[in-house]
């Protein structure tokens, strides 16, 4: 799938799709990407930078390489990347 995107594209991702490497991987191509916070993952708004109501920065580490990703290609993986997230609002 990350072959058929290309830079300037955006993909939308279920929650499936929120994984640090996923995200590094389509931001390094130059693609954006919206998607929702994967349920095992916490939206912390007391922690980042806050732009706005219910808005704000979050910063996530790298994981360590898994087993199916080359060293090489781990290697093109920046150790943090910065997101903006959003709180659930009822509209």
């Amino acid at each position: 799938m990350l072959d058929t995107l290309n830079q300037g594209d955006i993909a939308v991702f279920d929650r499936c799709g929120c994984s640090y490497l996923m995200i590094a991987l389509l931001m390094g191509g130059g693609v954006d990407l919206c998607t929702r916070l994967h349920q095992r993952r916490a939206a912390d708004f007391r922690r980042g930078r806050r732009l706005g109501q219910d808005d704000h920065l979050i910063e996530w580490q790298r994981p360590l390489r898994p087993k199916w990703m080359s060293p090489e290609t781990y290697a093109t993986i920046p150790e943090t990347i910065t997101l903006a997230d959003q709180a659930d609002v009822e509209l």
